[in-house]
């Protein structure tokens, strides 16, 4: 398998890759707008294309990084937005791989504490926290310290304003919300049973199109090990990367 990634800001993006985008969402997720997308990528200060051998687009993350104050202090944020991955790179450490680019390059010129903040739309996306990180927020088998329930609230009132809801902890966009097809939401369910189960039961809305604010701290101390040693091997990301398994 052989997949390259190139990030470019969104203002770069063509009218072709934002068509293969959406058409990628729209594959996963039910009740995509195609106006709905645009307007949101539109808000985004950039995107990780995932390409295949034939150059082709088979994944992307949205993304935004911004800076605001906390309780804590300064804080920086990368915002995660739309991503998907086409289901033949399911659990494909190459695509792993290429995320972990990005966030080294957010660690290095962020200049505040930096989080990551995620609004989970399923199980896989869910997922990807344990993956990286080995404490995020929320997580099976430990209640969410104030601070960092503080934070959820924060980030996701700042960015969803009257679509959070607290007292749930879920976003809701109401009947124009997305939410992750039926045939593809069964085969998550045949990944990590402890995540999976903790996700559905604190998010039972999402079959309907309810989020889930989610944050980890982006530093050395909180990488998993495996993605602290992919970090001392990738390089800067302006520069394709070919990754192979």
């Amino acid at each position: 398998m052989i997949l390259t990634h190139k990030i470019l800001s969104v203002d770069l993006l063509t009218a072709d890759a934002v068509e293969r985008m959406f058409g990628l969402m729209d594959k996963y997720y039910g009740n995509m707008q195609r106006d709905n997308f645009v307007r949101d990528l539109a808000r985004k200060d950039g995107a990780l294309l995932v390409f295949d051998a034939g150059g082709e687009i088979c994944g992307f993350t949205t993304y935004a990084m911004f800076h605001t104050e906390f309780a804590s202090g300064p804080l920086s944020v990368l915002y995660s937005g739309d991503t998907v991955i086409d289901e033949r790179y399911w659990g494909s450490m190459a695509t792993t791989r290429l995320f972990t680019a990005l966030l080294g390059d957010c660690l290095r010129s962020a200049p505040h504490e930096l989080y990551w903040f995620l609004l989970s739309r399923g199980v896989r996306t869910y997922q990807l926290l344990p993956l990286y990180f080995r404490k995020f927020y929320p997580c099976s088998g430990e209640a969410t310290p104030p601070l960092e329930a503080g934070m959820i609230d924060y980030l996701a009132e700042l960015q969803f304003a009257d679509q959070y809801r607290p007292h749930s902890g879920v976003v809701r966009f109401g009947a124009g919300g997305d939410y992750l097809r039926d045939n593809f939401d069964r085969r998550l369910k045949s990944g990590d049973q402890r995540h999976a189960e903790y996700f559905c039961k604190i998010n039972p809305g999402y079959r309907h199109g309810d989020n889930l604010p989610c944050i980890a701290r982006i530093s050395p101390d909180n990488f998993q090990p495996i993605v602290s040693r992919w970090l001392q091997t990738i390089t800067r990301y302006e520069f394709s990367q070919t990754f192979t398994e």
